[in-house]
């Protein structure tokens, strides 16, 4: 199940997509656009999401972890990365944390997430909050080669027609 709102974007949210003044001064030398030029892009997409099939890559790397979610509603989430330990982005209780293994994710979540179309920040996760204590176990994939990742990436696409359906949305390459 993937159910989906919109919400705007908290303060805070809005300035973790900017980056700082470091980056405002560097687009300001480029003279680029601010990354929000419509109001559209001030929301956020906010799921509430339970995970039916699970995968992970058969060489699961810790540092940098990737899960493939199918919630069974035609369409698969991505996950990747660091951000998934940060106790300021992931918000579960202290046992079910520690019962989590990298075999296995999350059966029932929530996630706020930013998903400007081909912007910088596109898929930044800003919140991930478990829902109860039930893990759905992982199945192994082979090994794949990604074009592109970001922190969450949604897509067209199906647990039985996974690999086709990451070539189909451009995010592997045919082996």
């Amino acid at each position: 199940m993937l159910e989906r709102t919109r919400q705007p974007m908290t303060a805070e949210e809005a300035a973790r997509l900017r980056g700082g003044w470091l980056s405002a001064l560097i687009r300001w030398m480029k003279r680029e656009k601010d990354i929000f030029s419509s109001p559209e892009e001030k929301f956020v997409d906010c799921y509430r999401i339970s995970v039916s099939h699970c995968f992970i890559l058969a060489e699961f790397d810790e540092t940098m972890p990737l899960y493939l979610l199918d919630p069974g509603d035609g369409m698969i989430l991505i996950l990747f990365g660091q951000w998934m330990y940060d106790p300021n982005t992931l918000e579960a209780p202290e046992e079910t944390f520690a019962a989590w293994g990298n075999q296995s994710f999350f059966r029932c979540f929530s996630l706020r997430r930013f998903s400007g179309e081909g912007r910088v920040g596109e898929g930044t996760v800003f919140r991930l909050e478990v829902e109860g204590t039930e893990f759905v176990e992982a199945q192994k994939l082979p090994p794949l080669k990604f074009k592109w990742l970001a922190e969450s990436v949604l897509f067209r696409g199906t647990a039985a027609t996974l690999i086709q359906d990451m070539e189909r949305a451009g995010l592997i390459e045919t082996m």
